[in-house]
């Protein structure tokens, strides 16, 4: 293919979600790879099949954006939080946690398990997006493969785990299904860390294995973005793969491996 541009710049404007931030290899590869099974042959038909065939639009974004993803990630992550944040965060009188770039919400419900151990789910709210509207309805579903749960549960007990795992799902034929004690703490929302700004305002902010997708410029507004819905003496965790780009928000480092901040105004 001479040039993927052409498809990029269509598909950051009838997607409104702006592709060209994200990095080079990343997207044109995905793209390209795409276009050729597809068998498109011009931008003209990319914009048309684009526009008119919704499951050619929806597998084109499932194929773009970030979708991998597993409970209790990185357990070291988790057991992290367990340690240096949830002992903070256990003194506020209500939490909000924004689970940013969420995918199909695993982070979101190791999150409410984890503090559903603490003792702290009943009095919070974690507001998890994603730019794929798909992966907010698999999410809202919390419906995952039986072929993992080994995965998941040595993740859990990994990341400091106090209970069983098993009690907080259901088994339906070949997947497990997260009940309502979770659910109803979940909100789940489409949104674009390339352009909308941050959700309101919360006491943690996750935003892991997203960034390095993004281009330096994308990485320098995604911080501000992101910094910018954290509350005074509130925390911001990044992927252990990953570093901010500009740490001069008011961010103090807590835990350099696992790339975990805490919001401070100094005087």
């Amino acid at each position: 293919m001479n040039s993927i541009t052409p498809y990029i710049d269509i598909l950051s404007k009838e997607s409104h979600v702006d592709f060209s931030q994200y990095t080079e290899m990343t997207i044109n590869r995905k793209l390209e790879e795409f276009i050729t099974d597809e068998k498109i042959i011009s931008p003209e038909e990319f914009r048309t099949k684009f526009t008119t065939d919704k499951m050619f639009h929806m597998k084109l974004l499932e194929g773009l954006t970030v979708r991998y993803t597993e409970l209790f990630r990185d357990h070291e992550f988790y057991m992290a939080l367990r340690y240096q944040v949830l002992p903070y965060l256990s003194t506020f009188s209500g939490l909000r946690i924004w689970s940013a770039g969420c995918s199909t919400g695993e982070e979101a419900y190791s999150l409410a398990i984890l503090l559903d151990e603490y003792g702290l789910l009943e009095n919070t709210t974690i507001v998890a997006t994603d730019v794929n509207p798909a992966n907010i309805e698999y999410g809202k579903l919390g419906q995952y493969s039986t072929h993992r749960i080994r995965e998941y549960t040595r993740n859990y007990v990994n990341s400091g785990g106090r209970s069983q795992l098993g009690k907080y799902y259901s088994v339906r034929g070949g997947s497990i299904e997260f009940g309502e004690r979770l659910k109803k703490h979940i909100q789940f929302q489409q949104h674009d860390l390339v352009k909308d700004e941050a959700p309101g305002s919360f006491d943690l902010v996750l935003c892991r294995n997203v960034m390095i997708y993004f281009s330096h410029a994308l990485q320098t507004a995604v911080t501000a973005r992101l910094a910018g819905g954290v509350r005074c003496y509130g925390y911001l965790a990044v992927g252990m793969q990953e570093s901010l780009v500009n740490k001069a928000h008011q961010l103090t480092a807590i835990d350099n491996d696992y790339q975990i901040y805490r919001k401070v105004h100094k005087v």
